[in-house]
């Protein structure tokens, strides 16, 4: 506050005497004089009968701003009160301008009826085959007649409207604040003061039935629209914002944009030349590296060679209808609401613009332009890196990286080319299969009385800092035809856009492109081969996120960290190879077994890596879920049932404004999903830790149907939502997991359950469709899935077992245990 020259007042007991006589220095006093602050109390402010001292002080660096001060004597301490009179400026409230398209005079018809009158004009698309002349055709004709139907306005608030507030509550509000005039001048007039408080609890009652009467009726209005609920459900209980835009914090200079700009531009080029440049230095250079590209027998087995394929009008619109509604527009300022609505119209020009790109090799310059929207996330507001950049990129563009993106990641499943550890951006594929992956080698270690280290690593700017070139090269090893994606990653642009001001275009040399559909999938292919040198280790993989374990019994405790080391630095040697950035700071290691064994290890043992010594962790949270050296996962219950209480007091407070449906929705949305994410994994919990859980679903089910008290029996609420148990919710999670896995709905690799077949027991038995229960003799074992998937299907009923599809088993499987917990409820 000091640097900023902002105003200082320092109040309070400092137990330093300030009328002190004597040579001693005063340790306050040198503070106050090299910060050149002012000391405004002067008298004693405690006075006894054997001492005068002034140890209560109000120290300011802004004396001007103090009107007057007070040293009173105080009746029940033997300090005197302080106090200063201060003249404070009230803060006015910064206006607030806005953008926007205005939707008054926008109708579906009249845009379109636009965009007919131009038909003429965009007929043209078809007589060239340069796709920059088409699109720039097509956006212009766009543009033109939306500008006219619904034009862009830019409007400048003061201060938001409150628009429930009526004449009748301004009324009362006036009335209220006069009554306060009146019971202040007289504080001893106790009739006048409850005349105050009666009035301020009328407002107060009158200002919460305006609010509910109006979200009620704008909610009945919008209820068959998802996104204009939940638009009103975010005016209703504003979640806590991280993140802020950079004009918030700044002045919108074009300067600041700029500055801006070239840093978040050049990130990936420093990051990769910074890597290299260790690299080059390193002694170890290229030791135990394999550069090869993809083996000859790979390469052979591929028949044909991969270039994306025109599209017809019926994928182009599935494509479309797939894509996630957004009012995000990139820089052609269009959105997916006007090109829908103009879709009977524009769809065949769009798709003679997607076919060109891919017939031609091509990609459009017009769609390579991002705008950038720098989000704050802590730290000095002064400095680029402490934002996190938000890249729009216009939704024309995902829309052809979308119908390529879905031909190459058929080409790659049906080839298998991406590694069985990449759990990233797959069909099929989620972070709590990989965590599944992850448990199940945990569980099958202990079981066998070893012990498992696992190590995490982090990626600095992993997707800013991708070399196009060595990416253009691990798609020409597998067989991909690179002209299309040559053209994609070449000439792209971005700008900063800090409110309304735009920064100049900067060249994005690095990366794939931020924001995009083909970005993830390109990244994933860029590093498929990095553990390909990696022995005696299992590795999980999503996107940049990688963990790995390496097991051993405890005696061979050196060697399991010589292990880790080893494929440690041999995945860092790869990691450089392609300019990528590990982050050895952020780099954690844990031990993780049964208690029995892992109190034994010696805590002053690290892993050696990059010049820095890494220590054992208790704990690590990977993927969203917190992993513990017990596989307890007790902090992360009791980290996730802190968070989902804390909502559900936020939503309960602000209940009377909501109907029960909406409070269901936002309940399901903002605490259910939290509590159901990977339940596959930390459900293995005890029983102790799940009641905690169930403590939470019943507070939530009397939240979302209203009117249950503390010590209200939850049954009843849950009852009436058709809520399982959180016990019950997770054998249905467990069931499903089996039942995709039976269904060829998982990869067999992920996991594979056998079954009591002729084969497995040399004879016919009754109970044939049952699978084999593994022999498990340790009680952490058994909470793996391979053990207890097995026995929770075998005690399913075969005709919910044989059921076709994965929506037909979830309800059925549902309605099974529901009337289960029926059938033995008190």
């Amino acid at each position: 506050m000091l640097k900023q020259n902002k105003p200082f007042y320092l109040l309070g007991d400092l137990n330093d005497n300030q009328l002190r006589t004597t040579n001693t220095k005063s340790p306050l006093k040198t503070i106050i004089y090299k910060n050149g602050l002012k000391q405004l109390i002067e008298a004693p402010t405690r006075v006894t009968s054997t001492s005068s001292t002034l140890i209560d002080v109000i120290i300011t660096n802004k004396r001007d701003t103090v009107l007057s001060l007070k040293n009173a004597p105080c009746s029940i301490a033997d300090h005197n009160i302080i106090t200063a009179f201060i003249n404070v400026k009230k803060p006015k409230r910064d206006p607030i301008t806005r953008t926007y398209r205005s939707m008054k005079t926008y109708t579906q018809e009249r845009f379109c009826s636009l965009l007919t009158e131009n038909i003429t004009a965009l007929n043209n698309i078809s007589q060239t085959d340069n796709v920059d002349e088409q699109v720039l055709i097509f956006t212009n004709i766009f543009q033109s007649c939306l500008d006219k139907c619904s034009p862009i306005v830019t409007n400048t608030f003061k201060r938001p409207p409150a628009p429930w507030l009526t004449d009748e509550i301004r009324s009362k509000i006036n009335e209220r604040d006069s009554l306060l005039c009146k019971s202040r001048q007289n504080v001893s007039d106790i009739t006048a003061h409850n005349t105050y408080k009666n009035s301020k609890k009328e407002v107060i009652r009158l200002v919460k039935l305006a609010k509910r009467q109006f979200f009620r009726s704008k909610l009945n209005n919008k209820k068959n629209d998802p996104k204009a609920t939940w638009k009103i459900v975010n005016e209703i209980i504003p979640r806590k914002q991280q993140n802020q835009e950079i004009n918030s914090i700044h002045q919108n200079t074009q300067e600041i944009a700029n500055n801006f700009n070239k840093y978040l531009s050049s990130i990936g080029k420093n990051t990769y030349n910074e890597v290299k440049n260790l690299e080059a230095k390193s002694e170890n250079k290229n030791n135990n590296l394999n550069n090869a590209n993809l083996s000859d027998d790979v390469c052979n087995s591929l028949n044909t060679k991969f270039r994306p394929d025109s599209i017809t009008m019926p994928e182009l619109v599935a494509l479309i209808n797939n894509l996630k509604n957004t009012n995000s527009v990139g820089h052609d300022d269009i959105s997916l609401k006007y090109l829908k609505d103009s879709g009977k119209i524009m769809y065949t020009y769009l798709l003679i613009i997607i076919n060109t790109s891919i017939q031609t090799g091509v990609f459009p310059k017009l769609w390579k332009e991002a705008i950038v929207k720098p989000l704050y996330k802590n730290g000095d507001a002064t400095l680029p890196s402490n934002f996190r950049p938000i890249s729009l990129l216009p939704v024309l563009s995902k829309i052809l990286e979308k119908a390529v993106a879905d031909q190459l990641i058929t080409y790659l499943e049906r080839n298998n080319l991406i590694s069985n550890c990449q759990y990233g951006y797959r069909h099929h594929l989620s972070t709590e299969l990989a965590l599944v992956k992850l448990t199940e080698e945990i569980y099958n270690a202990v079981e066998n009385k070893e012990i498992c280290l696992l190590a995490t690593l982090d990626l600095s700017k992993a997707f800013d800092t991708v070399n196009p070139e060595l990416l253009l090269q691990k798609l020409t090893e597998i067989n991909v035809e690179t002209s299309w994606f040559k053209s994609y990653l070449s000439d792209r642009v971005q700008s900063v856009k800090l409110n309304n001001i735009v920064s100049q275009k900067e060249a994005v040399e690095f990366g794939v492109p931020q924001g995009s559909i083909l970005g993830p999938l390109l990244f994933i292919i860029y590093i498929n081969d990095i553990i390909k040198d990696l022995t005696d280790c299992v590795v999980v993989m999503y996107a940049d996120d990688i963990q790995i374990i390496h097991k051993g019994k405890l005696s061979e405790i050196d060697k399991i960290i010589k292990n880790t080391e080893t494929n440690l630095n041999l995945l860092q040697l790869q990691y450089n190879h392609l300019g990528l950035k590990i982050n050895p700071s952020k780099t954690q290691c844990m031990f993780i077994g049964s208690p029995f064994l892992i109190n034994k290890i010696n805590r002053n043992l690290f892993v050696n890596f990059d010049g820095h010594q890494i220590g054992f962790s208790d704990c690590i949270k990977t993927l969203g879920v917190i992993f513990d050296k017990y596989m307890s996962f007790e902090n992360h219950v009791r980290d996730l049932c802190k968070k989902t209480k804390s909502t559900l007091i936020y939503i309960q407070r602000m209940q009377h404004m909501l109907d029960r449906v909406t409070r269901t929705m936002i309940v399901d949305s903002l605490v259910i999903s939290k509590l159901n994410y990977c339940s596959l994994i930390w459900g293995k919990c005890n029983n102790s830790l799940i009641k905690e859980v169930q403590t939470v679903q019943n507070f939530a089910a009397k939240v979302a149907c209203g009117g249950g008290k503390k010590n209200d029996h939850a049954t009843p609420f849950r009852n009436k939502l058709n809520w399982l148990t959180i016990k019950n919710h997770l054998k249905l999670t467990e069931l499903l997991f089996v039942f995709k896995a039976m269904n060829s709905c998982l990869p067999s690799w992920v996991i594979d359950f056998p079954t009591n077949d002729v084969r497995n027991t040399g004879r016919l038995l009754r109970n044939n469709n049952d699978l084999a229960i593994p022999v498990i003799n340790s009680q952490f074992g058994r909470r793996s899935v391979i053990y207890n998937g097995p026995k929770l299907w075998n005690d399913m009923p075969e005709t919910i077992r044989s059921l076709p599809s994965i929506s037909s088993f979830k309800s059925n499987t549902k309605k099974h245990l529901l009337l289960k917990e029926k059938n033995t409820d008190p």
